[in-house]
């Protein structure tokens, strides 16, 4: 890389900065098509879109009001009332008609039936048309899409600046120069696949991402309140990151869990009531416990939630009990729609096995600092996404952290061992989350690819946490030593 003058860096400057523009607004014309234009859009966008729109009508249709696509929204009402701005109300031909139950009635799909005969009292779309003021469809779509650009570099600028606070100082401009851009376009390349999806697909995964950072580095830095917000955002956005409360539990962290506590109460209370009000914010939590959380955990039935949620077969989840399930079944057409109870210990067990790992001994996560807590804090993330029993393919952006710390390993660290084991780990990374998606292929994802590869990253890091127990109590050492 020549970087040997001021001139020919700020001349690369100008190619990178250009070749990221060029990059980003290509794919984000690509969204735009794949999104808005096609007969059937694809994505999530408009999933959280008609949720807004349902947050504009008093909140009551939430958790009943289905997109396009039939998909219903699951996550909690706060981010419903963040995308009021981008409300997209019931297409008329897609509203809830006799026409549309007789039409879906006839068609193909081995879901016609169960839709047909559930539409009429899930989905409470209006038979009038909604004459309410809303951004046209695709301007919501390119707007989310920059918004989520706009993280990204949020989230990588301030993962870097936390990594490089660790890291001794450059020697001289153009190493100084070479570190800032490999420390923050490597990590992305490495997940350029879980990236891209959340981007397609207009997911959350990148502002999920952001607030997992905020916990990790309030934590490492004594910012322990600010931390717990953090988590308390990721929690209120999407469920399964309260996971993520075992670290300051186990730490006694009493400034942490405090800060999540008031952040709870204002995601998940304070807000909902002051737009909803208070009754109508207890039945919409009522029907969120009746439509989701009590499915999910045994203790009640949904059937459209089951068919698009809940059930192992119901998506492509990288979690261990989902593949477990279908390597058994693998071949045969007719899978069960639950693992046994067997399958659901294991991958309990598992899970259970990894934690432990990263709390064992004198430098568990329980007693870490510095270099090594921000490690172990990356590697439970990764635990987290790795046990949710829906764990879709763009979970693990929550890797780029991981690769952030090995990528600064090796510019502070000449002929370092692990070297060649990293580049090879972070190669079958991509591969393992992009081959999978091959139509042909579709076979290892059943099999759990793309779990052993992000599997193979987390104990590689976790074997380089341990092996130098010098190192990682140095205070300038990033402690992934291998």
């Amino acid at each position: 890389m020549p970087t040997s003058t001021p001139a020919s860096r700020r001349s690369l400057d100008r190619w990178y900065v250009f070749g990221i523009l060029f990059v980003s607004i290509a794919f984000g014309a690509f969204v735009l098509y794949k999104s808005a234009y096609l007969k059937r859009p694809q994505g999530d966008f408009g999933c959280f879109a008609r949720a807004g729109w349902a947050i504009r009508q008093g909140g009551e249709p939430l958790y009943r009001v289905m997109d396009d696509n039939y998909w219903h929204y699951n996550y909690p009402p706060v981010f419903a009332i963040l995308m009021t701005p981008f409300s997209d109300p019931p297409r008329r031909q897609t509203a809830l008609t006799v026409a549309s139950v007789v039409g879906l009635s006839a068609s193909s799909s081995p879901y016609s039936p169960l839709l047909a005969a559930s539409i009429t009292p899930a989905n409470v779309a209006p038979f009038v048309e909604d004459t309410g003021h809303y951004l046209p469809y695709p301007v919501s779509i390119a707007l989310f899409y920059c918004f989520s650009i706009g993280l990204l570099f949020v989230v990588v600028r301030f993962l870097a600046s936390a990594v490089e606070g660790m890291l001794p100082p450059a020697e001289g401009e153009a190493s100084a120069h070479r570190r800032w851009w490999t420390l923050r376009m490597l990590p992305v390349l490495a997940c350029v696949v879980p990236i891209g999806l959340t981007l397609m697909r207009g997911q959350v995964q990148i502002l999920l991402l952001l607030m997992l950072s905020g916990f990790i580095v309030g934590l490492v830095r004594g910012r322990r309140f600010s931390a717990g917000l953090c988590l308390s955002a990721a929690i209120s956005l999407k469920l399964f990151p309260a996971f993520l409360l075992i670290a300051p539990l186990v730490r006694r962290d009493v400034r942490c869990l405090t800060g999540c506590a008031v952040g709870l109460f204002v995601g998940l209370i304070l807000i909902p009531v002051a737009v909803m009000g208070p009754s109508r914010t207890l039945w919409v939590y009522e029907d969120y416990a009746k439509v989701l959380i009590g499915p999910a955990l045994g203790l009640s039935s949904d059937p459209m939630r089951e068919k698009e949620l809940v059930n192992a077969t119901g998506t492509q989840s990288q979690s261990f009990q989902v593949i477990l399930h279908k390597t058994i079944y693998l071949g045969n057409p007719e899978i069960p729609p639950q693992p046994a109870g067997w399958v659901k210990l294991i991958h309990l067990l598992i899970g259970a096995t990894m934690t432990v790992a990263l709390f064992w001994g004198e430098a568990g996560l329980g007693r870490a600092s510095g270099q090594l807590l921000f490690g172990k804090l990356v590697l439970l993330t990764m635990v987290m996404v790795m046990v949710c029993p829906v764990c879709h393919l763009h979970y693990f952006i929550v890797a780029l952290p991981l690769f952030m710390l090995v990528r600064a390993r090796m510019e502070t660290k000449t002929n370092w061992r692990g070297y060649r084991l990293w580049i090879a780990l972070t190669a079958a990374f991509i591969l393992a989350l992009s081959i999978p998606m091959i139509p042909g292929v579709l076979i290892l994802r059943d099999v759990g690819v793309p779990l052993a590869g992000a599997l193979a990253c987390w104990i590689a890091g976790l074997v380089a946490l341990w092996k130098d127990p010098v190192e990682r109590e140095t205070p300038q050492a990033l402690g992934l030593a291998a």
